[in-house]
């Protein structure tokens, strides 16, 4: 007995658009019994499928070449796997053949048994599908309704990889350099240039396509519909498997870098997918988005010029920009002395706000840079930590708050790079910058009432959320529930005041007395944290206590231990202290009573940084992190920023750098 299957609403319009009417069943006009089975039945995902279903048997009483077709009803659908029918149900499937796909793969739909002999028929639906991580979770989910289906609604959101990175060798890092105009954005290179560069890619799976493709004139492409702007990908080869560890590992990283693009996929330019490429098994690509806009991705299967079956999924490309908030602190001066004999208080500047989002979750995280950080270096961290807490499949919110610090953008000589000439001046300025900065937290709560608000502060960015939070306190507010202090440039007993006395600023006061004013400076800020404070730390910290720089052939220390003990009082702005007062005479004796003044120009700490010293508590509640430990930071220069510098995949892992700052900013 044979089983036959067929279609019967498989007519369909050519490309002329004439139409080609189904072929007949058994008890239609025109059937022949040498009329086969349909040779492939291709189902979308999410679609349904009609499907007749005959049992073929001979009749015995010697009329040769005559047979009697039994319609037979249908029992379940069955994935199968490597041709074999396995007992995991799929789809929904009923008696007279309607069936529903919910997941991509081979499903095996099987008729009831035969009264007689208990012989069951098998028609074999392939059942396609074309997917995207669109929640970022690491998992690609394949049935219809998961989490990563899109719509054009609700599309995969991504960014386009429009930075300008350099590939670099020889222990160097690859990194993003400043170009103002993208006029060589890395996607124009048509090819994976680095590993650097492969945070900027997403996966795209088409699953379910059946080997015997190519055979029959099938054949299958991939195209794009605008639904806004100009929405282009570039697609390349994924790694085995398709998975994440393109972002996770280097070796796996390595073999992809240098990969050219197969294709780029826009409304004026489809992909037919090559036919070798029809293995039976799920085509894993990656992309990047080369055109700002949403388009709507279409995989379709031909055969000749009839349309077999059609599956999408929407994308959204924009500038990574669009895709969290930036403010900028105002009012501050920055110019000495203008900036200690200025009283303005500094405010805060909105410069992008995001729309209410149902689907993000009701987090927020606010990043606060560090010094010497010039506009292009700000948005660059900006933009790579967005990416990165992406990537750790974040769902919140991100902000990244500015404040004027003095910089590469001010200062282009190797000067740039001693307390004398930004410094100090800095440090003022971060000071001054705590009011804005109090005031945009504020700011955001009442925006966000709901949304538990969270701060990750990288080195001298310590001192503005130190000030920021000695505001609130002063206010009695607490807005922010959480906050990490990345490898923070504060002296550790502004926190934790009974400390022991660090030997080198020991020896400093001992022939340049300083006031002891750092000690407990912000009080018990936290009563102005929700929940905890944590400290990221680094003992060997480049910028915090060891680095040193070459100038004119000489060796100089070039660190914030360097500083306190070479620069406060700081003579180049003709600083004094006698060790309890501070005086400024520029030809005008005054004493100084600011605290902020004090502290960036004269006063003398007496503990290491927070940010390069274990075992620092008090305030900060929420205990610390070891990032040499942890992480392998030591005090090569770029390690200061490592958490920015380094590759994401030097970063990942089981606790990757980003899942743990996740877990400590949302505990």
């Amino acid at each position: 007995m044979e089983y036959d299957f067929w279609n019967p609403n498989d007519g369909y319009f050519d490309t002329s658009y004439v139409w080609h009417t189904p072929e007949p069943l058994p008890e239609g006009v025109g059937f022949s019994p040498t009329n086969q089975s349909n040779y492939l039945l291709i189902l979308p995902v999410g679609s349904s499928i009609t499907v007749a279903a005959y049992a073929k048997m001979a009749v015995t009483n010697g009329y040769s070449g005559v047979y009697g077709y039994l319609g037979q009803y249908f029992d379940k659908a069955y994935q199968m796997t490597n041709g074999v029918v396995t007992t995991n149900t799929t789809g929904v499937v009923s008696p007279y053949g309607n069936f529903f796909a919910t997941q991509a793969g081979t499903a095996a739909l099987v008729t009831m048994p035969d009264v007689d002999t208990g012989v069951r028929g098998t028609c074999t639906v392939y059942c396609v599908s074309m997917n995207v991580d669109a929640n970022h979770d690491g998992n690609m989910d394949l049935s219809f309704n998961d989490l990563d289906a899109t719509s054009q609604s609700s599309p995969m959101l991504a960014w386009i990889n429009n930075s300008d990175i350099l590939s670099e060798s020889g222990g160097n890092l690859d990194k993003d350099v400043e170009d103002d105009a993208h006029a060589s954005p890395s996607y124009a290179a048509g090819q994976i240039t680095c590993q650097r560069d492969l945070e900027n890619f997403f996966r795209l799976w088409i699953c379910g396509l059946p080997t015997a493709l190519s055979n029959q004139n099938y054949y299958a492409t991939l195209s794009c519909t605008a639904i806004s702007g100009s929405p282009a990908i570039n697609l390349y080869y994924a790694e085995t498997n398709g998975g994440t560890r393109y972002l996770a590992d280097t070796n796996v990283a390595a073999s992809l870098v240098g990969k050219s693009k197969l294709a780029t996929i826009s409304p004026i330019s489809p992909f037919a997918i090559p036919f070798w490429l029809y293995n039976g098994s799920n085509l894993n690509f990656l992309f990047e988005g080369t055109g700002v806009g949403e388009g709507q991705f279409t995989l379709t299967i031909y055969q000749g010029a009839n349309v077999i079956a059609q599956t999408s999924t929407f994308i959204d490309l924009h500038d990574i920009k669009d895709f969290y908030e930036q403010a900028h602190i105002a009012n501050v001066a920055t110019a000495f002395p203008t900036m200690v004999n200025t009283t303005n208080t500094s405010t805060f500047i909105s410069d992008h706000e995001l729309p209410s989002s149902l689907s993000e979750s009701n987090q927020l995280v606010v990043f606060v840079h560090g010094w010497r950080m010039g506009i292009f270096d700000y948005q660059d961290f900006s933009d790579t930590m967005f990416k990165r807490l992406y990537w750790s499949g974040y769902h919140g919110r991100f902000a990244s708050l500015r404040w004027p610090t003095l910089s590469a953008d001010d200062y282009r000589f190797f000067g740039d790079y001693l307390s004398e000439t930004t410094y100090n001046r800095s440090e003022h300025i971060s000071f001054d910058s705590g009011a804005g900065t109090c005031a945009y937290l504020d700011w955001l709560k009442s925006r966000l009432p709901d949304y538990s608000i969270n701060v990750a502060a990288h080195s001298m960015g310590n001192i503005v959320m130190m000030e920021a939070l000695k505001d609130q306190l002063a206010e009695g507010h607490s807005v922010v529930d959480n906050y990490v202090m990345m490898q923070a440039a504060v002296p550790a007993h502004c926190y934790q005041t009974n400390l022991p006395d660090y030997s080198v600023f020991t020896t400093a006061e001992a022939s340049s007395h300083t006031p002891d004013i750092y000690r407990g400076y912000p009080g018990n800020i936290t009563a102005a944290v929700n929940h905890q404070i944590v400290n990221f730390f680094n003992t060997n910290d480049f910028a915090l206590a060891t680095g040193t720089t070459n100038i004119l052939g000489f060796t100089v220390a070039a660190n914030w231990e360097a500083n306190e003990v070479n620069f406060k009082p700081d003579g180049a702005w003709d600083y004094t202290s006698d060790g309890t007062n501070c005086f400024e005479d520029d030809g005008s004796f005054r004493t100084v009573t600011n605290p902020h003044e004090q502290m960036a120009f004269v006063a003398r700490p007496r503990t290491k940084a927070a940010g390069a010293r274990e075992g620092v508590s008090g305030v900060i509640n929420g205990g610390e992190l070891d990032l040499t430990a942890q992480y392998h930071f030591f005090g090569n220069a770029n390690e200061h920023s490592a958490e920015f510098n380094w590759n994401i995949q030097r970063l990942n892992g089981t606790s990757g750098f980003y899942q743990v700052l996740l877990q400590k900013l949302f505990p």
